[in-house]
């Protein structure tokens, strides 16, 4: 057992907030829904049919005889139409510090609640506005209790796991400058919606609404920010040769070496999200897979690693091989079938 202050601390996500429009008649008649899910299945399952050579095999055609061609659908794609990475005013540096990214439809369920019930039945898009690098800060703690505390900002989420702010007044997840970060995000969203092609296909701003700015807007800011389940930060990962001011107080935090091991705690490691220090400005996916095979790299060792990927890029090349083998077998039997049909028709 090792007393590591820094274990819970330093928790980071990407907040985000939505801003939600009302989509013309026309424009929602084109984008594809939940009532159309089964057409655009079949659509894209065709569609890769025909790109891996199997045509029309075990496939029905459409209604008028065709297959379909073109694109893959909105299933071929990420299930986002568009997305964008700025840098505000307020950033320390020219690195982005706001994401933006667009849905065609509110499929984002906490978000629902932002549309009033009146125009709830409206067709609407989503923007959602994350912030990259938030200043506010998490703290993860265990106690005897199985309740929630609003009033004192903390959330249970597990009977005695509570997550409450970290060195913030209580109930605040957000610093004022995050707020003004995400207000300004709002803002671009407002700028870019109303040029053209876009301000003709979308209507009224229906969440927050066009007329809240300013002080108005920082209150929505702080009333509707969310959790965007991008956490990282809990255990910590530095070194002992951080030198400066802050160095004995960075000391103290640390939870794992650069080797993802625990300090104190012979043979255990880390390896996910909770190890970085910083939550990279970006989706944290790949992050962490560089992470967990990091990880597999100290416990194998340099010896055995570059074994294990030798074996890795072997098996991949194989199955490259095996797969034009098939190709060109399938290739040589559909020209001796169509040989032998154009025989018996001469």
């Amino acid at each position: 057992v090792a007393d590591l202050p820094g274990v819970g601390k330093n928790l980071q996500d990407h907040p985000v907030v939505g801003v939600i429009y009302r989509v013309e008649a026309e424009v929602a008649q084109r984008a594809p829904d939940a009532y159309t899910i089964s057409e655009q299945l079949r659509e894209y399952t065709i569609k890769v049919g025909e790109a891996m050579g199997l045509h029309s095999v075990g496939l029905d055609a459409g209604l008028d005889g065709s297959y379909a061609s073109g694109s893959y659908g909105v299933l071929g794609g990420p299930g986002v139409a568009s997305g964008g990475f700025f840098v505000s005013p307020l950033a320390d540096d020219d690195e982005p510090d706001v994401q933006v990214t667009i849905f065609p439809r509110v499929t984002e369920p906490h978000v629902i609640t932002q549309v009033q019930n009146s125009t709830a039945h409206l067709p609407s898009m989503l923007v959602t506005v994350a912030l990259l690098r938030p200043e506010g800060r998490q703290r993860v703690t265990v106690g005897l209790g199985g309740r929630m505390n609003p009033e004192a900002g903390t959330t249970d989420f597990f009977g005695g796991v509570e997550v409450k702010p970290d060195g913030a007044a209580p109930g605040e997840y957000l610093t004022g400058k995050d707020v003004r970060v995400l207000s300004w995000g709002v803002e671009k969203v407002r700028g870019i919606f109303g040029m053209e092609p876009l301000n003709s296909a979308v209507g009224e701003e229906l969440s927050p609404g066009a007329g809240v700015v300013e002080k108005d807007l920082h209150d929505f800011v702080k009333d509707n920010v969310l959790p965007n389940s991008h956490w990282v930060g809990t255990a910590k990962m530095g070194s002992k040769s951080k030198v400066g001011r802050s160095a004995a107080s960075y000391e103290k935090d640390i939870v794992v070496d650069e080797r993802l091991a625990v300090r104190g705690v012979k043979g255990l490691m880390v390896a996910d999200a909770s190890v970085m220090p910083l939550i990279p400005n970006g989706n944290v996916h790949s992050t962490v897979c560089v992470v967990a095979e990091r990880a597999v790299e100290f416990i194998l060792g340099p010896k055995e690693w570059a074994r294990a990927e030798k074996r890795i890029r072997e098996e991949e090349q194989k199955k490259k091989e095996s797969g034009g083998n098939k190709n060109t077998a399938t290739n040589t039997t559909e020209k001796r079938e169509g040989g032998g049909g154009r025989r018996r028709n001469n």
